[in-house]
């Protein structure tokens, strides 16, 4: 079951709907550019995306970037409904062209408690750091390691209800929010975990796409090894996933999200072009703490396992990921200060296809607002990485350093 046209479908209905009725169009838009400074140890550690072993988005050691152009529509056909997508031009990645989310949301008027119903593809809220326009961060230019994975596999097509109680209708100075969803086609989520490990990136995979990484399977002693790709979307075995959320906020000062995420895949379950179903299962606690206007505190912790097959010939992992983000604000200077740390356990007697991984990262960044539209910054990352599954090539090992230095220029309009 691959129903990947349905974002195509959702936008045209918006645009349709448009014409006929009375609805107001609004749009909001992104351009990145940056001229980068890639640093890698070896010429081996070029991006996943270029079938390489590291865990950075770009290769070249000097490059000037065109990273994302995105677009955010929202049509408001009435009151309560509305239908909104984000469309993605990126240069690099299997498919440049698409759509990150796309969905019809729900959202009346009430005395009380809120209510918001969202059907479509659409990212579950589990992040206070990518909070900007088409879920970027307003924050660094690179995401944390969470949050790239997220942007990578996370793109369930599904129903989301959240319901809201809100302080100040309360004379509370908390607020009080539930989320409850179902979804399917997320089969394969976690593999890029298994078979590349964690990465620091602000590439955003969309809907249908194929992401690649490097052929570790030619090592497989089997007649017909696994492609070496997921497949986002894909359906193996007409199962229903859900996740479960809770959100509390203090005031606007402290916002703190709990989500627990089961896409219930079978992990014996397979396409016929050998996308696997994957069973993965993960908890995600999330804050963000504002000190003064001006500083603020984030941080967020993942901790999950998933498995494929039996643990003889399959793949059973743990994996968990925390990051600790200060952000300060003065006038039109903001500086961001990010570290990073996650692992990938490997827990099956495959002895063929090493999981294991570990590693660090530390992101500093700094922006200028230089007009209403345009933003100018400087960021640095520099990554330690520990990937057991690189030694699988002879000379290669499994611990490297890689650093990143961009100058990046953003445009809104």
């Amino acid at each position: 079951m691959k129903i990947k046209n349905l974002p195509y479908v959702i936008t045209s209905l918006a645009l349709i709907a448009s014409i006929n009725v009375a609805a107001e169009i609004s749009t909001k838009s992104l351009v990145e550019a940056s001229l980068r400074i890639n640093n890698n140890e070896t010429d081996w550690l070029k991006s996943w995306l270029d079938k390489g072993v590291g865990v950075h988005r770009y290769s070249d050691d000097f490059q000037l970037t065109l990273d994302q152009a995105l677009t955010e529509v929202n049509v408001d056909i009435s009151t309560d409904f509305s239908i909104i997508s984000t469309i993605q031009y990126t240069p690099d990645g299997d498919s440049k062209l698409g759509f990150n989310e796309a969905y019809i949301n729900y959202q009346p008027l009430s005395q009380g408690l809120k209510h918001q119903v969202k059907v479509g593809y659409f990212y579950p809220q589990f992040s206070l750091e990518n909070s900007d326009i088409g879920w970027t961060s307003p924050y660094t230019f690179n995401f944390s390691a969470i949050n790239s994975w997220v942007g990578e596999e996370i793109k369930p097509l599904g129903f989301e209800w959240q319901f809201k109680r809100p302080g100040r209708k309360y004379n509370s100075n908390f607020s009080y929010t539930g989320v409850i969803s179902a979804y399917v086609q997320n089969d394969g989520v976690a593999s890029l975990l298994a078979w590349r490990g964690w990465a620091i990136h602000n590439r955003q995979s969309v809907v249908g796409e194929k992401v690649h990484f490097a052929n570790y399977f030619q090592f497989q002693p089997v007649e017909n090894p696994n492609p070496s790709y997921v497949d986002i979307n894909d359906e193996t075995d007409g199962r229903v996933g859900y996740y479960v959320g809770g959100h509390v906020q203090y005031q606007r000062r402290t916002d703190v999200r709990v989500y627990y995420y089961d896409n219930k895949a079978d992990p014996f379950s397979i396409e016929t072009d050998m996308q696997y179903g994957w069973r993965t299962r993960f908890i995600s606690t999330s804050f963000l703490h504002k000190f003064t206007p001006q500083l603020r505190l984030l941080g967020q912790y993942m901790s999950g396992d998933t498995e494929m097959g039996d643990r003889l010939n399959g793949v059973h992992n743990d994996f968990s990921s925390w990051y600790l983000l200060a952000h300060y604000k003065l006038n039109k200077h903001r500086a961001s200060i990010r570290y990073d740390k996650f692992s990938v356990t490997d827990n099956d007697v495959t002895p063929y296809d090493p999981n294991e991984s570990k590693g660090n990262s530390v992101t500093a960044s700094y922006r200028y607002q230089a007009s209403k539209s345009l933003q100018i910054g400087a960021e640095i990352t520099i990554t330690k990485s520990e990937n057991k599954n690189r030694e699988l090539w002879s000379g290669w090992q499994a611990k490297q350093d890689q650093a990143s230095y961009s100058f990046t220029t953003q445009y809104r309009f």
